[in-house]
């Protein structure tokens, strides 16, 4: 029976509290009415405590009568994908560091990604509003400044 089914499902000891309750409620039904799942989100705890992202595909195994007789599963971890999402999103909207320092008042310019591109602003806007564009990628080369020094050769 599915009861019993899910009574042997040992993966679930393992699952966060919100994870078995999404996969009693949402998941698992949808494996019984469907005969598979794929890619559902869940959080899985590891015997030290740590949590790990990993999505579950499944699918039931029948007998000739259609009768579930088992499940094959498969768990892909993307705890460093998730990472790295949450990363992108706190550099977009935070911006990164750059060696270029700001010319009104020589904080360290951020480039950043705004709705028509890359620029390079400061982080002390709203009391200093310098920007600049960037092109491609690569800050506008600054206009030369004229010296008495002669270039090595």
């Amino acid at each position: 029976t599915k009861e019993e089914l899910l009574n042997n499902i040992v993966i679930l000891d393992f699952f966060t509290e919100d994870s078995c309750r999404h996969a009693e409620e949402t998941a698992l039904p949808e494996l019984y009415r469907t005969g598979f799942i794929n890619e559902v989100p869940y959080q899985l705890l590891k015997k030290n405590g740590d949590i790990i992202d990993v999505l579950l595909s499944a699918t039931v195994e029948q007998d000739e009568s259609g009768n579930m007789i088992g499940s094959f599963a498969v768990l892909t971890d993307v705890t460093e994908l998730k990472r790295a999402e949450k990363e992108m999103k706190s550099i977009k909207r935070d911006g990164i560091p750059t060696m270029e320092s700001c010319p009104e008042c020589g904080e360290r310019l951020l480039l950043r990604s705004g709705r028509f591109g890359m620029f390079m602003g400061c982080p002390a806007y709203p009391d200093c509003e310098y920007t600049c564009n960037v092109e491609s990628g690569k800050p506008k080369a600054a206009e030369p400044i004229p010296t008495d020094k002669k270039c090595p050769q």
